[in-house]
């Protein structure tokens, strides 16, 4: 009876912890184009790959496309039709947020396996459906001088938060009590012993926080430690760029 129990205890545990990742995740949104004509591109392939996983969609009959739900982390994003594949590299995708990427123009005269066109783009991120959060991406944490210590960034760096003498955090005069913590999902006491190197995106909800975190009235830490594939990313898309 006592094995039943605890089996179903893990089981519910499982179950949470999935469901809270599901609405930890973000997106990709962009519009594809035919390059000699500058028509909407139908119908095309957009992926990205996820270990050995592909996980994507394909363009609507404008162009559009949206890949999600994806963990926060680096991603390459291949576009492919018929003898076409192109891809673009170190896609950033935050928790709780839209990435959007430039129009891409899909070119018809690039064979498939002969070549794979790099392309640089900018990002703009949009908050899904809150605008009561802060992100601070792997890029920013990762060449900040105080990656040692995460709280000590996030004090620094989103407005209304503030580290006290001991190392706890009040946002927007809340008691230090008051605020969570959670990392890869999983709720913590604190963000303490968390290398700093091994982070891989921080957000910060200061007011609004959904039910889903339960009745926290100060705020909401939320990190995300960086994976194998987010660095292999980040390196292919240094190199190309």
């Amino acid at each position: 009876m006592k094995t039943i129990k605890i089996s179903l205890i893990a089981l519910l545990v499982g179950i949470s912890s999935l469901l809270f990742g599901q609405n930890n995740t973000g997106e990709i949104k962009g519009k594809v184009f035919e390059f000699e004509t500058g028509d909407p591109f139908p119908f095309a392939s957009v992926y990205v790959k996820i270990g050995e996983q592909l996980v994507g969609t394909t363009t609507d009959f404008d162009g559009n496309f949206t890949i999600k739900p994806l963990k926060p982390g680096v991603y390459n994003v291949t576009l492919s039709s018929t003898g076409v594949k192109q891809i673009i590299e170190g896609v950033v995708v935050d928790p709780e947020k839209i990435t959007y990427i430039n129009d891409v123009m899909l070119n018809t005269t690039i064979l498939l396996g002969d070549s794979v066109t790099v392309y640089a783009w900018r990002r703009k991120l949009l908050d899904k459906g809150n605008p009561s959060i802060e992100s601070i991406g792997m890029k920013e944490i990762q060449q900040s001088v105080l990656l040692r210590n995460p709280v000590e960034l996030i004090s620094v760096t989103v407005p209304g938060v503030n580290m006290d003498a001991n190392g706890g955090v009040s946002i927007r005069g809340s008691r230090t009590g008051d605020v969570g913590y959670y990392v890869d999902g999983v709720k913590t006491s604190s963000l303490s012993g968390i290398p700093g190197r091994a982070i891989g995106h921080m957000s910060v909800y200061t007011g609004g926080v959904p039910a889903q975190y339960g009745d926290i009235t100060g705020g909401v830490i939320i990190l995300e430690t960086v994976s194998y594939f987010d660095l292999y990313n980040a390196q292919k898309a240094k190199e190309n760029h």
